[in-house]
């Protein structure tokens, strides 16, 4: 004698099924060009050494996650990787001012960051909240000599409040990556 499975069983069973194959937000949060026209100009000529991603955790290239459903949440991804999407905002905000070079001995300061910290949380409640945090020092060299000049550590944050947050997320990831920059260049203009 066969016994009949429950309706609930199997609809629990779906649900989990269902919500573990939902696929993961993929955003890009590269500064573009075009929205880097309130940087500071340097007046030299700067040369990106490169970008360390020494974030805790081992999180690779997953910012955060965020809520799709009642109580199913999804990971947040950056495509390009976070290191690229860092290098490929910094070099754009500095063709924008022309302050890019491709040549070490060319410029007058070369550049090394060290990415701490870039993350993205959400918070529940009627409006829900989503803030992007970032943190990274730099060094900056003499590019001739390759002498540390000055170290400093900057942080941005954005934050974007919404009943869907996760169609924010790009945005908020973009706005602090970017301030993180303006940050960056201001404090070079002040050596």
């Amino acid at each position: 004698m066969r016994l009949p499975i429950p309706a609930l069983v199997v609809a629990i069973f779906c649900s989990v099924s269902f919500a573990s194959a939902r696929k993961p937000a993929v955003i890009n949060p590269v500064v573009p060009v075009s929205d880097t026209s309130k940087v500071t100009n340097l007046g030299v000529k700067v040369y990106l050494i490169g970008i360390d991603d020494a974030r805790q955790g081992g999180t690779g290239d997953t910012l955060g996650r965020t809520r799709v459903g009642m109580r199913t949440t999804v990971p947040i991804v950056s495509v390009p990787p976070v290191a690229e999407v860092m290098k490929t905002s910094l070099n754009n905000t500095l063709a924008r001012i022309g302050s890019q070079t491709g040549d070490r001995y060319s410029a007058r300061y070369a550049v090394h960051l060290i990415l701490q910290d870039y993350r993205i949380t959400e918070s529940s409640g009627f409006f829900q909240s989503i803030r992007c945090q970032m943190r990274f020092e730099a060094v900056i060299q003499d590019a001739m000599s390759g002498q540390e000049i000055r170290r400093f550590s900057i942080e941005s944050e954005d934050e974007k409040k919404s009943f869907d947050t996760t169609k924010h997320a790009e945005r908020v990831a973009r706005n602090a990556l970017k301030w993180g920059v303006f940050r960056l260049l201001e404090s070079m203009s002040k050596i």
